[in-house]
């Protein structure tokens, strides 16, 4: 699974977006609970929900949450975020630091979808780091205790951007969004495929629980132990049966399955690729639907090649085609559908046509932040 947006906003999502994304003035605002407790130490996170939700009026109820868990041994502080009705999810690891964070976002969605009101712009005393799983840092963001202020860019959903998250102090059970949150999906956090047969599976979910398509669908919890040399021993306890082990090597690139029975099956852990660079357009006109987009073109350390847009005024960012690249240093070759485009001195020339939406003739900028 790759670190980026894009990846999650899925093209089935579009169905929703002049619904969940800040243009419609037709939903009436659910309101979100109130802060009760102030005597928590604000930094401490364990065991928090952060919501922001609404209702569109013939489409029903969207949530959008934070679940900050307490620190595992194993895993560290762990996050999930869960955006659309768990729809897009993120997990990975999380600190709050004590450093002031700028945020520019709106109070409630009354608020977005007038377009005569300007989002909050203020800083919170507290700053949220979001890593994934190998510690790379996915983004930021402010907060005070009582609000985390979702201005991010990566950690977002269609709707969900530029909001404040308020601390729902009923969650989970007692909350109104507590469907919601009973349908937190897994995310994986170690994702391995036998070396004979690529249908042959192991993922290990942020929450410690686990699928097993070895043989058979299997589902249950995880525990890991750790090797003085560096290795992992994971054990695999199904809901009903014997439990099955996982060895993964010290250089975390291969595993061996032990089955119930005894038999053993070699595995390779699949790593997920880094994002190498990233270029991106200029706004300019979407004539079709009457907005501004951005052209995005991203770059992994697995040779493959992301073409996105980003709708600016649907706030949401849209895959379009995958390809491949040869390069390195600012200097590419890059294959999308079929045309190559070259990525030299920082910039591409770039055009493209999106039948039906937009026809593009732009040039793509590296972005060095």
């Amino acid at each position: 699974m790759k670190k980026k947006v894009l990846s999650l906003l899925l093209v089935g999502m579009m169905a929703i977006s002049m619904f969940a994304a800040c243009g419609s003035k037709d939903e009436p605002e659910t309101k979100e609970p109130e802060v009760k407790d102030e005597k928590d130490d604000p930094k401490d996170l364990a065991d928090k929900y952060f919501v922001y939700g609404y209702t569109a009026e013939g489409y029903g109820d969207y949530v959008y949450y934070f679940h900050f868990y307490e620190e595992d041994p194993v895993l560290g502080a762990v996050f999930y975020a869960g955006f659309v009705n768990n729809g897009a999810n993120f997990a990975g690891t999380y600190e709050v630091v004590e450093e002031e964070r700028e945020y520019t976002c709106f109070t409630d969605r009354e608020a977005c979808v007038d377009d005569s009101v300007d989002p909050i712009t203020d800083k919170a005393p507290y700053t949220i780091i979001f890593y994934d799983f190998n510690g790379a840092e996915l983004d930021r963001c402010g907060y005070d205790g009582k609000v985390l202020y979702n201005d991010m860019e990566t950690l977002t959903g269609v709707g969900g951007g530029e909001m404040m998250y308020n601390l729902d102090t009923d969650a989970p059970d007692k909350s109104k969004f507590a469907s919601t949150y009973e349908g937190e999906m897994g995310v994986p956090y170690l994702d391995m495929v036998s070396v004979d047969d690529e249908t042959c599976t192991v993922t290990l979910n942020h929450n410690m629980t686990y699928s097993d398509m070895m043989d058979i669908m299997t589902e249950g919890t995880w525990s890991k132990k750790e090797n003085s040399d560096g290795s992992a021993e994971y054990t695999l306890t199904p809901d009903d049966g014997d439990p099955a082990t996982v060895k993964v090597a010290a250089d975390g690139t291969t595993a061996t399955y032990v089955a119930a029975d005894g038999s053993e099956s070699s595995l390779k852990v699949l790593v997920e690729a880094k994002l190498v660079a990233t270029y991106r357009s200029e706004q300019f006109d979407v004539p079709s639907q009457g907005i501004k987009g951005e052209a995005i073109i991203y770059l992994y350390s697995d040779g493959s090649a992301v073409f996105s847009v980003n709708l600016v005024d649907w706030n949401m960012e849209k895959e379009y085609s995958t390809g491949t690249y040869t390069g390195s240093d600012g200097n590419y070759s890059i294959e999308i559908d079929g045309t190559t485009y070259t990525a030299a001195g920082g910039s591409i020339p770039f055009k493209y046509d999106i039948s039906g939406f937009c026809n593009i003739d732009t040039t793509l900028n590296e972005v060095t932040e």
